[in-house]
């Protein structure tokens, strides 16, 4: 039989519980609601443009709060050539003192431009 022949199937809706596994910050992530938009890919440079500034607004306004929390202080930078955000906690125990991170941004190069990519940190 093909597909065809074969009725689709409604699976109703079910409501999963946030885990208590994990961390009250990862259960307030895993419990707010889905973008409708999360699975629709923009078709047109002017649409992709307007997700990633918008992602990216919503990212830069939480990042004073992310910050303070953490403890740390963000400076722009270059290196060689290439903007860099330089992120320094307040603290840093002595072992820690002449090592650096480096970490390069995902997003496929798209999402999370500049500074809003600071947050992966």
């Amino acid at each position: 039989m093909s597909a065809k022949e074969h009725p689709s199937r409604e699976v109703p809706a079910r409501i999963l519980p946030v885990p208590e596994t994990v961390s009250p910050q990862m259960q307030a992530v895993i419990a707010r609601l889905l973008d409708p938009n999360f699975n629709t890919a923009p078709t047109t440079t002017a649409e992709w443009r307007e997700r990633v500034e918008n992602a990216a607004r919503l990212v830069l306004a939480a990042l004073p709060q992310l910050r303070e929390a953490l403890s740390v202080t963000v400076q722009p930078t270059a290196l060689g050539g290439v903007k860099a955000f330089t992120v320094t906690p307040e603290t840093m125990p002595p072992e820690n003192r002449n090592r650096v991170l480096l970490h390069f941004h995902g997003g496929v190069r798209v999402l999370y431009p500049g500074e809003s990519g600071t947050r992966e940190h």
